[in-house]
């Protein structure tokens, strides 16, 4: 099954202020009796978890809670294309992302007479 995208009547450039990526950690420990601390991979993709603000207008507010995060990614259960944030391009390329299961999706503040700060929780999947 595709992934649902991102859409074209949403802002496709995140604002930079408040936008940050964290590495997920990808290693397990293991105990030992005596000696340093051993680890291994828990997995070989490359993940992130990603801060991503956009500013919209309460009609793309509208768009992006009610159409798109509650009735095509079902209450923000999948996963879906995303243009890049950090791709400066005018036509960015895609990264695969999806909202972290039991944490908050999202969160919405005033930014001035109709306008909407969505800050988008996501992590990357490789």
């Amino acid at each position: 099954m595709a992934n649902a995208v991102w859409p074209s009547s949403l802002p496709q450039k995140a604002q930079r202020r408040g936008y940050g990526s964290v590495p997920v950690s990808a290693t397990v420990g293991a105990p030992v009796d005596k000696g340093p601390p051993m680890s291994r991979p828990k997995f070989t993709g490359r993940t992130f978890q990603l801060t991503v603000p956009y500013k919209m207008t309460t009609a793309e507010k509208k768009t992006f809670e009610d159409t798109f995060f509650f009735t095509t990614l079902g209450n923000g259960s999948l996963a879906f294309d995303l243009p890049d944030p950090e791709d400066g391009a005018d036509m960015p390329a895609n990264i695969t992302v999806m909202f972290p299961p039991g944490k908050k999706p999202y969160q919405k503040t005033p930014a001035g007479p109709g306008l909407w700060l969505i800050t988008l929780n996501l992590i990357t999947l490789p």
